[in-house]
């Protein structure tokens, strides 16, 4: 890319590449948990989203979450 090519675009000249990227995606993991020797509990979450701009002032997205919980008793 040329040097420039930013800034000729922000002026409305030609277009020489995306200010953004048409793509979105997301990833989190969390986890809480302690063991005792009496007691234990453990909680584990992934949360993963993706997005995708349709048009330059609509965007769709999608997320999906899992959940896994244990508790024990010694």
């Amino acid at each position: 890319m040329p040097p420039g090519a930013w800034l000729d675009s922000a002026r409305g000249g030609r277009r020489a590449g995306r200010r953004s990227a048409d793509r979105a995606v997301g990833a989190d993991w969390y986890h809480s948990g302690f063991d005792d020797g009496e007691l234990g509990f453990s909680e584990n979450r992934v949360t993963l989203g993706a997005g995708l701009r349709l048009r330059p002032w609509l965007w769709a997205g999608a997320g999906a979450k899992l959940l896994a919980r244990s508790a024990s008793l010694d």
